[in-house]
């Protein structure tokens, strides 16, 4: 469980508040985008220390302090919007990926963040205002180094190659308020760089020689033709909840999918505890348990995935706005490749080490067509599964390259249709590899229990045996009586192996 450590009235207004906000920040967007297009346009490649690289250095530190405030408010709302205890892990999880990814895009891994390379010319201008600013901006930075990024968590949740470890990281997060704390302290950073940025652009302004080209701003919304392709994907979120399918993303089936992740991390410590007995005592371990340990580890990949999908999905029918619902739907792009790449492989390469392979290589005996149906269609998604959009919807930035208007771009053009439609085709290629692997684990326990049976009838006519040649013997009454007895002892606690 998680506690939340704050009460109803306050998670209410807190949450109607992260509304009001993201409304306002998505408002602000549009402009910001604009001003970073015209700065960017101007060629400052050599000339990153001169005023006009200044600017655009200062437009990158408040453009993408405004996009990744936006999309914190959208994981805060959520988080404090469901009593789900796997969704609200969920949206943590997001809040921890997006905090340390906004600490890298500000500082980098090797001080060639955005705020490190603007640094040394807000010394130099010598302002003492503009300064005392720097020097906040830089404390609370460390700040949230310090106290708020869980990178074991980041590193951990954001992959599926060891669902195992994953489940463990994921069951220790207890606490909501830990990470609310952690989208406090950003955005008590924000509110210093949009400070900051206010003092920089006004000095700036008054040393610029061609100030207009650099400040001018289209009036938001004038003149501007009717957006077809947001009204359309607005009035498709509308409708969406009345979709039969939604039945996918319900409470009841995330809730079920959980408990099954659950259940299979039990299974799977099971299996180790076999696995380390027969280890121990000498014996092999037997076919059947290793078949059954890989599909505990592949159903754990496609449950996670589930229920990540359905996460993201839920968070898009109670999103606000297009771009909050861009947000969520990249999440499906991010899951789908990153779980399957583990699961089934992207290239040659990966495919031989995948869970999948490794899978058929230890159970060749099962229903081959239903092997070649299921494969077929994991050669479909991984056919077009896109890394480069993956790496893209997963940094702000990414070594020398920053994200952010890119990103942005990508939102607005995501076709929701039909990243919808995938994610429900993934949902529905999660149903049948669950029923495929079950069917699986089903025949496996009905050939264990037969050869359980082979072997106690084996044993039974060879205790028979014994006993008849007991009571053919020349020795006394009580002799036979007291053998007769121990091999009973010894059948019954031979026979109690088999239940094991």
């Amino acid at each position: 469980m998680i506690d939340s450590q704050v009460n109803n009235h306050t998670l209410n207004v807190l949450k109607n508040n992260t509304k009001d906000l993201e409304l306002q920040l998505e408002a602000i967007l549009p402009t910001l985008a604009e001003l970073h297009q015209i700065v960017s346009s101007r060629d400052i490649s050599d000339n990153k220390d001169s005023l006009i690289g200044f600017v655009g250095g200062v437009e990158d530190l408040l453009f993408g302090s405004f996009f990744i405030l936006n999309e914190l408010m959208s994981y805060l709302k959520m988080t404090i919007g469901t009593n789900i205890v796997y969704e609200k892990r969920y949206f943590i999880r997001c809040i921890n990926e997006c905090v340390c990814e906004a600490y890298n895009y500000f500082k980098g891994k090797e001080n060639d963040g955005v705020w490190d390379n603007i640094i040394s010319a807000v010394r130099s201008l010598g302002n003492p205002i503009l300064n005392v600013y720097a020097d906040n901006i830089e404390s609370e930075l460390l700040k949230l180094k310090e106290n708020h990024l869980d990178i074991k968590l980041r590193n951990a949740t954001a992959h599926y190659d060891k669902p195992i470890k994953l489940y463990d990281t994921i069951s220790a997060i207890t606490s909501e308020d830990t990470f609310c704390k952690a989208v406090s302290q950003y955005m008590l950073i924000h509110m210093r760089i949009n400070h900051f940025a206010d003092i920089a652009f006004a000095i700036l302004f008054q040393l610029l020689p061609n100030r207009n080209a650099i400040c001018h701003r289209k009036e938001a919304g004038k003149n501007r033709a009717l957006d077809i392709k947001t009204l359309l994907e607005t009035k498709l979120a509308e409708n969406f909840a009345g979709d039969s399918r939604m039945g996918l993303i319900s409470k009841e089936s995330l809730e079920r999918v959980s408990k099954s992740i659950d259940t299979l991390y039990r299974t799977h410590k099971s299996v180790d505890a076999a696995y380390n007995y027969f280890k121990e005592n000498g014996i092999d371990f037997p076919v059947s348990l290793e078949v059954t340990h890989q599909l505990c580890l592949i159903r754990m990949i496609v449950d996670f995935m589930r229920c990540d999908i359905i996460c993201a999905m839920r968070a898009y029918m109670n999103s606000g706005t297009n771009l909050e619902r861009a947000l969520h739907l990249r999440k499906i792009c991010l899951t789908e490749v990153s779980a399957l790449k583990h699961l089934y492989g992207y290239n040659e390469e990966s495919r031989r080490t995948s869970l999948w392979t490794q899978l058929l290589a230890v159970n060749t005996d099962y229903n081959n067509n239903k092997t070649q149906l299921i494969q077929k269609k994991l050669d479909a998604f991984e056919s077009h599964l896109d890394t480069t959009k993956r790496n893209l919807f997963s940094h702000f930035k990414e070594k020398g390259n920053l994200n952010i208007e890119k990103r942005y771009e990508a939102y607005k053009q995501l076709d929701h249709i039909n990243e919808l439609k995938e994610a429900l085709a993934l949902l529905a290629l999660c149903k049948e590899i669950e029923n495929y692997t079950a069917e699986m684990l089903q025949q496996i326990s009905k050939a264990e229990d037969k050869r359980h049976q082979e072997q106690k009838e084996k044993y039974h006519e060879m205790f028979n045996s014994l006993r008849e040649m007991v009571s053919s013997s020349k020795s006394t009454n009580d002799v036979n009586t007291q053998v007769k007895s121990m091999l009973n002892d010894a059948e019954n606690k031979l026979m109690k192996l088999f239940e094991l």
